[in-house]
């Protein structure tokens, strides 16, 4: 299995790196001065690549706004590349690193955002030339990669609740696939206290992240923090119909991983075969083994527009958010909220905090599949009013 981990692995190491370097072949190469506009000053984003809920929040951050450059950070392995773009007049430069201080030093830059430092391999460098510009910067919590290189503080299965002994692997394993030389956890906590210290905001998305942070970095709580939720302006869902005759569960979104669900996912499948209610799961889920019956369905990848016409055509009655890592927001289960349908999930981070204020909502505070079941059907039992 391990071996398997690892083809899998080091397989999309080749596509990902192919697709690095056509960006890096198809992006003009040239000084940064030159998609920066005579006279103008520009806020600074500083972005790593990943996908999910931090690019969206990217996007929609960008919308309507003037006086933007964007550095983004593209790696997988070991390729990587730097693309600086001015997102007014859609120009863009490939960035040598080594200009990071002159970029900041640049008249025309006031201030810099640090969307995400993950997948990084300078992140020790520009966080020293970020401090050490004296402009203004504010660092936005996506995740918890400021409390260790597993930013989502997944140990094996379960939350790792900062037992950096036993959960080395952070700092050595990761270490290899994304930073310079190793540090070990006390270190990067020393150098990450430093540099929040130095800011002029931490920007949170829920109250259960802030928590967090703050656990690691007690003296940050007299810093400058603001907890202020993602916008879902973007999303027009609306309340949905359904019956309550028999139990439809909908699974929704992208599981690829084991802190977004798979293999809970995987568990309450088999369990749910040929059982007496069925199970729709909207979105990618490639796992090895998953089970075929009739009562289950698997859509594949949808589109955000298509997601309430596609619950409410499949007739789903109650959702299952699968997530066992701390989510520091977590889109999907504020889409689901909209269409206010029944909604599952575990005691842990942002969706425990919303879905304990839903009032169809459940907290499960088991992984076994019989408990979920039972979660599942009292959601979709409650009364008008109340969550548990």
């Amino acid at each position: 299995m391990n071996f398997i981990r690892r083809l899998v692995r080091y397989g999309r190491v080749i596509p990902e790196s192919i697709r690095i370097y056509r960006i890096w072949k198809d992006t003009p190469k040239g000084d940064f001065h030159d998609i920066l506009e005579t006279g103008l000053a520009y806020e600074l984003v500083v972005n790593s690549y990943l996908g999910g809920g931090t690019e969206r929040f990217l996007r929609n951050y960008l919308e309507g706004k003037k006086r933007i450059l964007v550095l983004t950070s593209y790696l997988y392995g070991p390729a990587y590349v730097f693309i600086l773009e001015n997102t007014e007049t859609k120009t863009s430069r490939v960035f040598p690193i080594s200009q990071f201080a002159e970029l900041l030093a640049c008249k025309q830059i006031e201030s810099v955002t640090i969307n995400t430092f993950i997948r990084n391999r300078h992140l020790f460098s520009m966080m020293e030339d970020v401090v050490s510009s004296a402009l203004p910067f504010r660092y936005l919590v996506h995740d918890y990669f400021c409390i260790c290189q597993n930013f989502n503080l997944m140990a094996g299965s379960r939350m790792c609740n900062f037992d950096c002994a036993n959960s080395i692997r952070c700092f050595t394993e990761l270490n290899k696939l994304w930073l310079p030389p190793p540090v070990s956890p006390d270190h990067w906590h020393c150098l990450w206290e430093k540099f929040l210290d130095k800011s002029s905001e931490i920007q949170f998305f829920s109250k259960a992240s802030r928590e967090l942070v703050i656990r690691v970095y007690p003296r940050l709580q007299t810093r400058n923090i603001t907890v202020v939720p993602h916008s879902m302006d973007y999303c027009k869902f609306t309340p949905i119909s359904y019956r309550k005759d028999k139990l439809r569960v909908g699974i929704v979104g992208t599981i690829s991983s084991v802190a977004k669900g798979r293999n809970v996912v995987l568990d309450f499948l088999r369990y749910a075969r040929n059982r007496d209610f069925e199970v729709v799961v909207i979105g990618s889920y490639r796992v090895l083994g998953r089970p075929i019956a009739a009562n289950i369905k698997y859509l594949g990848p949808y589109k955000h527009s298509q997601l309430q016409d596609i619950i409410d055509q499949m007739e789903v009655n109650s959702v299952l958010f699968p997530s066992i890592c701390s989510e520091t927001f977590s889109y999907l289960v504020s889409e689901q909220m909209m269409m206010d349908i029944p909604i599952v999930c575990f005691d842990l981070g942002a969706q425990a905090e919303k879905i304990r204020s839903y009032h169809k909502g459940v907290i499960c505070t088991s992984l076994a599949p019989e408990e979920i079941h039972q979660c599942l059907l009292r959601a979709l039992r409650l009364p008008e009013g109340g969550s548990t």
